[in-house]
């Protein structure tokens, strides 16, 4: 079992950034299955998400392939289902972790959407 809790700081072009805090819980099982919580702390916004993902380690590079399930608050009254996949670029160094995610997004109110992330995590 692994436990992440954490910040994010999301800055979308156009809009101003959000801070959401975040809790994930993981099975060191096959596929490696999670389970997250995230609330949008300016907003009282909730999102929930389900991912299964396997990692192919190289001494140079981790490359993650995810698939994902879930739902967001839009609005206090009106929430969003969505699914997609991804690939994520890591490796550690002792306890830092520097990655670059890509991840394509379908939503069944919104056309197909693509997200660009990059972040560094620490691990205690």
């Amino acid at each position: 079992l692994s436990l992440y809790g954490g910040v994010k700081n999301i800055d979308t072009d156009g809009a101003d950034s959000r801070l959401d805090v975040v809790l994930t819980a993981g099975l060191g099982t096959v596929l490696s299955p999670t389970v997250s919580i995230a609330r949008d702390t300016d907003e009282d916004l909730w999102t929930y998400e389900a991912c299964v993902k396997h990692t192919f380690a190289t001494d140079v590079i981790d490359i993650t392939l995810c698939g994902f399930l879930g739902s967001t608050d839009v609005t206090t009254a009106t929430d969003r289902t969505y699914g997609g996949a991804g690939v994520t670029l890591s490796k550690a160094v002792g306890s830092v972790e520097p990655y670059a995610s890509v991840k394509v997004i379908d939503a069944e109110d919104i056309d197909r959407d693509t997200i660009v992330s990059a972040g560094i995590t620490f691990n205690f």
